[in-house]
């Protein structure tokens, strides 16, 4: 994105925030929530996801968290990390 166009969006947003009462507390507080709601959201994708890879049996049914070591293993491997996005793309055809 361009500069300019990057320094009319970011003004925008303001505007958006600012709503145009003047209050920088009010922006910022306004931006605050819109950030807690998206990382809400967020978490709850990453829960939903949870959920899912324990249904599939792709995670053991003890995992609670993604911080775990063991989930990561791979994560550097790009040949694997192809392999999984392959396998999202084409459901039905890992399993």
């Amino acid at each position: 994105m361009p500069l300019g166009e990057e320094r009319s969006a970011a003004l925008a947003a303001r505007d958006e925030f600012g709503r145009c009462d003047y209050s920088d507390h009010l922006m910022l507080l306004r931006a605050f929530n819109a950030y807690s709601r998206t990382t809400q959201g967020a978490r709850q994708l990453q829960r939903q996801l949870l959920v899912e890879l324990r249904r599939l049996r792709m995670l053991p049914p003890n995992c609670n968290a993604f911080e775990n070591a063991d989930l990561n293993r791979y994560s550097s491997s790009w040949p694997m990390v192809q392999a999984a996005i392959v396998a999202g793309c084409y459901p039905g055809v890992g399993f």
